[in-house]
């Protein structure tokens, strides 16, 4: 019986210490307040991309449109192979190149770190492929790094654990 009376303080305790952080970290400044939701609709921005990069590479860039709404008009992206492409039409033809060469591939956020306009994202690349009568699936890793300006992207920067073209 004390045991259980004791176990019910505690989690008391606990619930009220969380309620009171909870309630300290939201009653804030609202510059701190505008900060998280900058960087949490920052977050949202990587996340939603890679949404699209995804669909762009399982329809063939059916959504290419929507894509390039991401991009700022001046935007330069250096891609994995080193090559850089500047202005949404050099971007829009090289994404519509690589994508549809990778028909099997699946692009997944493992993690993100925002760092005032810059958007740091490890991606996990699978690939899935046939060999003979048996399906294989490889991973690779990338960095992708996002600089952003006025809610578009103006870098879009991705470095490869390999040399894949």
């Amino acid at each position: 019986m004390i045991r259980k009376t004791l176990l019910m303080i505690i989690c008391s305790i606990e619930l009220v210490v969380t309620l009171f952080t909870y309630n300290y970290a939201y009653s804030e400044d609202s510059q701190s307040s505008s900060q998280d939701t900058s960087v949490n609709s920052m977050y949202r921005l990587a996340i939603d991309f890679n949404d699209s990069i995804n669909q762009c590479i399982q329809t063939k860039c059916s959504n290419i449109d929507h894509l390039m709404g991401y991009f700022a008009d001046d935007a330069i992206v250096i891609n994995p192979t080193g090559e850089t492409e500047r202005g949404k039409t050099s971007i829009r033809k090289g994404v519509i190149r690589r994508m549809s060469r990778q028909p099997d591939v699946s692009n997944i956020i493992r993690g993100f770190d925002v760092w005032d306009q810059m958007i740091i994202c490890r991606v996990e690349v699978s690939r899935q492929f046939t060999v003979g009568k048996y399906k294989a699936s490889e991973l690779s890793h990338q960095v992708d790094t996002l600089v952003m300006k006025n809610g578009k992207i103006i870098r879009w920067v991705t470095v490869t654990s390999g040399a894949e073209k």
